[in-house]
């Protein structure tokens, strides 16, 4: 990896906001999420998380020299969909990211900068989801395995759109002594349905606890996640399986938690 890694999202800043919709706490409206988006309790989840990588990768010794929260046009995709609108936003975003490297800590950012790759092509900017970087380092690190039994829920823009799901499994089968694929997963993972805060909040609530209900079929005690959106919805509506994100996990196999 190159020496200047700049860790982004354009998601963990309205993660906070798309939970709340999910359980009613705001309106659908795309400016109250925008205004929620730039509260304090939003932000500081958004540092936390971000930082939370930062961390893991420094440990796996991968330098970084930054970290941004992007604007990507992650709700102009799921509300007003306009394809002109969201490659200005995003272009506006990526010029000061000329020659530089960029690591997704999320799918879903990932997954959205790929689409445009005109514009990635026009600044020079290659762009690299956190899984990939943390494989490389993994394959050939010692650590001591999590003897917890934990399953993975997949999500959608790793297991879907990206075609990036072995490589998250793979840091699964390595990190884990008792890793429990789940019955469902690749092309028919269930989706968390946090996401369905935006266009259908009634659905959200009973989609994700049949997510739930459909992991805990592996017979896991411990759920991992690698998106910060599924992170903190099942962490609201779980009632006995821990929840743990991708972070969390490499920082207790690194020794660090």
């Amino acid at each position: 990896m190159k020496d200047e890694n700049i860790l982004v999202s354009g998601v963990i800043q309205y993660t906070m906001p798309i939970i709340k919709l999910t359980i009613g706490d705001i309106k659908p409206e795309f400016q109250d999420i925008v205004n929620e988006s730039k509260k304090n309790s939003s932000l500081k989840f958004a540092e936390e998380y971000i930082l939370n990588f930062e961390k893991a990768l420094n440990l796996l010794g991968i330098p970084i020299s930054d970290k941004k929260i992007i604007e990507i046009g992650l709700l102009d995709f799921y509300l007003k969909p306009n394809e002109f609108e969201i490659s200005k936003k995003i272009e506006k975003e990526l010029k000061d990211f000329s020659s530089k490297t960029l690591i997704s800590v999320d799918p879903m950012t990932y997954g959205l900068l790929m689409m445009k790759r005109e514009i990635l092509k026009k600044y020079k900017i290659t762009v690299v989801p956190v899984v990939d970087v943390i494989l490389e380092k993994l394959r050939t690190r010692s650590i001591t395995k999590i003897s917890k039994k934990i399953t993975l829920h997949e999500p959608c823009w790793y297991a879907r759109w990206t075609d990036k799901i072995t490589e998250l499994n793979e840091i699964m089968k390595i990190t884990c002594e008792n890793f429990i694929k789940s019955r469902y997963h690749g092309v028919l993972s269930v989706c968390c349905g946090a996401l369905l805060g935006l266009t259908n909040p009634k659905m959200a609530i009973p989609a994700g606890k049949e997510a739930l209900n459909i992991l805990k079929l592996s017979g896991a005690d411990t759920i991992v996640t690698a998106c910060p959106i599924c992170y903190v919805f099942f962490k609201k509506i779980s009632d006995k399986l821990v929840i743990m994100d991708l972070s969390e996990l490499l920082l207790q196999a690194l020794g660090e938690k």
